[in-house]
């Protein structure tokens, strides 16, 4: 009720009705602005709704190509760093032979094997840990 009072008051107020009017003083003239005015604010909100609903929309068209543009990526490093498994564990395997392999290996050469085999360790970790990421943002168990 509140709202239609105050529709009533700026259809007077452009009609140019005196406030103190009542409302049979001219009752096609304020009817007839009430319902221009009401339909007008359709009209305005229809127009207001359907350009967010544009723009939207074209957001939307956007964001998935930049989530398959982002899924390619992935599955590229993905492919990349399980490639890198091969080498490193033929790396490991000889590093390993040659650490306890029999003859005269020297502290120095023993001490380099050993930082070696650490490495490959850490390396491999870290590529499990991308694997495993991988997996898990592909939705594969």
């Amino acid at each position: 009720m509140l709202r239609r009072d105050f529709l009533s008051s700026l259809v007077a107020a452009a009609t140019g009705a005196l406030p103190g009017a009542r409302s049979g003083d001219a009752p096609d003239r304020m009817t007839l602005g009430l319902d221009e005015l009401h339909d007008q604010s359709k009209a305005a909100l229809c127009e207001q709704l359907a350009s967010r609903v544009q723009q939207l929309s074209r957001d939307v068209e956007i964001l998935t190509r930049e989530l398959a543009e982002a899924d390619q990526q992935r599955s590229q490093i993905f492919g990349v760093v399980h490639a890198m498994r091969s080498p490193l564990a033929c790396i490991d395997v000889r590093t390993e032979l040659m650490r306890y392999a029999d003859g005269g290996m020297s502290d120095e050469l023993r001490r380099h094997l050993d930082m070696n085999a650490r490495s490959c360790r850490s390396l491999a970790e870290l590529i499990n840990d991308a694997c495993a990421a991988g997996r898990r943002s592909a939705g594969i168990a």
